[in-house]
């Protein structure tokens, strides 16, 4: 005959059950999401997508009391996007510069003086 070992009958501990996330966390981490990827594919929009997708991340991370996946990959879509408009932004300050000045030190030609060059 066996030996009776009370650990078998142990019943184990259900796992416990995740906090209930309010209707408005959802929806701000949502909105935090697709405006990160908006930020990512608009070149000059993207900063204030990316801008309004970390305001919305943080509103729904407080709402909620904690950090949603979706929301945290929107606050990095965010981030992500903030940071490749503001490059974009710079190179096309960048590229502004160089070509005014090519145009005022006359190395550049106008749209003016190449139309004609070409057409003669």
């Amino acid at each position: 005959m066996q030996n009776y070992d009370p650990q078998q009958d142990v019943i184990p501990a259900a796992p416990e059950p995740q906090r209930p996330v309010p209707g408005t966390a959802k929806a701000f981490s949502i909105v935090a999401f697709v405006c990160g990827i908006c930020s990512l594919v608009t070149l000059f929009v993207g900063i204030q997508f990316g801008i309004a997708g970390l305001v919305f991340a943080s509103l729904s991370r407080r709402r909620a009391g904690f950090d949603l996946p979706r929301n945290r990959k929107g606050r990095i879509m965010s981030i992500i996007g903030l940071i490749v408009s503001v490059l974009w932004l710079i190179l096309y300050i960048i590229l502004f510069v160089y070509a005014v000045n090519g145009i005022v030190d006359g190395t550049i030609p106008t749209p003016t003086e190449s139309f004609y060059f070409f057409n003669t």
